[in-house]
């Protein structure tokens, strides 16, 4: 956990603690005194975020509240684990997952008319997504109580306002973003994990050039992007082909040789129009850090990445996994997907062998989607499940640069 972020797990307790573990995490996060933190009725309803999760649902998709308390953001879950993010930057916004204008559908609920909000939710899904609206309803009903959600954000009894906060719930493939103003947007999951950051495991008992397709396709053909392409039990002209099939400029690329078994790096360096090329010759550690140094330098080449422009990709895990013992590569994409997070980019690491494998079971729950390859009777196929959610996309057939992120 980061130095300016502090936890507190209320999970056994289902609901009776939730707001007073808020305070105290609050105060802990800000060295305040609890009784120092800003009374929580100003921001939300107490009971009703007591209410809000069913405990007999605590492992189902997740869901979130953040809200911003005596300048810091706090994040409750699903599980009732609550963190407390004490940065000047942060914000429930933030919290929440930027929305994409484009790609979302707003609609505002009136505190003072008829409808409930769980009513406005379950319109606006069902008009963003032409979902059964039973379906929404019961969907919703399964995480959350219904009526905690009605009370969650609603004005007090003067009138005012709360404050600045939100909800996040999944439905399929969507994101539900209730904001404590009152509006409501829904927009495709992995349109927040593409603003956001995110990583990708992708999988499937496929020949190499299928999962190359794939990887191209998610490393794209943007021109401003910043690429770094990480290579074990590949050659280094194996990566260098694959930025070249992506147009990637050279002076925003980067690739990293672990393990060596490429022609001379030092010929490739000296080539014009070539990206960089770092051989790593330590563990995972060493590899780690150099995957972290090589987005810290795009970072600074870039004068700071926006998002959704980092992109990074390791190919392949699964050699990886061969050599390595499991908790040394779990420490390992912990601190690689979680730099790549950070930097609000997309990583994508490819293990060639079926999702349903020991090794791909042991590390899944390190990403936020896993891709599911395979060769169908018309060619290369896809799907995609988004863990968050827990919902798996239908397979679809996919051509080079046809499914780009």
């Amino acid at each position: 956990m980061n130095g300016d972020e502090s936890s507190v797990d209320t999970s056994g307790t289902h609901g009776a603690a939730v707001a007073s573990g808020l305070v105290r995490a609050v105060a802990e996060a800000t060295g305040a005194s609890p009784y120092d933190v800003p009374v929580l009725n100003d921001i939300v309803d107490p009971d009703a975020l007591n209410a809000l999760f069913d405990p007999a649902t605590a492992d189902s998709p997740t869901v979130v509240v953040a809200l911003e308390i005596d300048d810091a953001v706090s994040i409750v879950e699903s599980d009732e684990t609550i963190t407390v993010l004490d940065r000047p930057s942060a914000s429930a916004t933030d919290a929440l997952g930027a929305i994409d204008d484009a790609a979302a559908a707003t609609v505002t609920h009136d505190w003072d008319g008829p409808q409930s909000l769980l009513s406005t939710v379950v319109s606006a899904v069902t008009a963003a997504t032409d979902a059964d609206p039973i379906a929404v309803r019961d969907a919703i009903d399964a995480v959350l109580d219904r009526n905690a959600l009605n009370a969650l954000f609603r004005p007090r009894g003067n009138g005012v306002a709360r404050g600045e906060g939100g909800l996040r719930v999944p439905f399929h493939e969507y994101d539900i973003i209730v904001r404590s103003g009152g509006t409501v947007t829904v927009q495709p999951t992995l349109t927040r994990i593409n603003r956001t950051g995110g990583n990708l495991l992708v999988v499937g008992s496929v020949p190499h050039e299928v999962s190359e397709a794939t990887s191209r396709d998610l490393l794209g053909t943007a021109p401003d992007r910043a690429r770094v392409v990480a290579v074990h039990g590949h050659d280094v002209e194996s990566a260098i082909d694959r930025l070249d099939a992506v147009e990637a400029a050279p002076p925003r690329s980067v690739v990293v040789d672990h393990g060596g078994g490429s022609r001379s790096v030092a010929a490739m360096e000296a080539a014009p129009q070539r990206p960089s090329v770092r051989p790593v010759a330590g563990d995972l550690d060493a590899l780690a850090a150099e995957l972290v140094d090589a987005v810290e330098t795009l970072a600074a080449a870039c004068d700071g990445l926006s998002p959704g422009q980092l992109r990074v990709c390791l190919d392949s895990l699964g050699s990886i996994r061969s050599q390595y013992d499991g908790d040394s590569v779990a420490d390992f994409l912990e601190t690689v997907t979680d730099r790549v997070r950070r930097a609000s980019g997309i990583g994508h690491y490819v293990m060639l062998t079926d999702r349903t494998s020991e090794h791909v079971r042991a590390v899944e729950e390190l990403f936020d989607v896993v891709v599911e390859l395979r060769v169908g009777a018309d060619g290369p196929e896809q799907r995609w499940h988004i863990r968050e959610t827990g919902h798996t996309t239908e397979w679809f057939q996919t051509d080079v640069g046809g499914t780009e992120t």
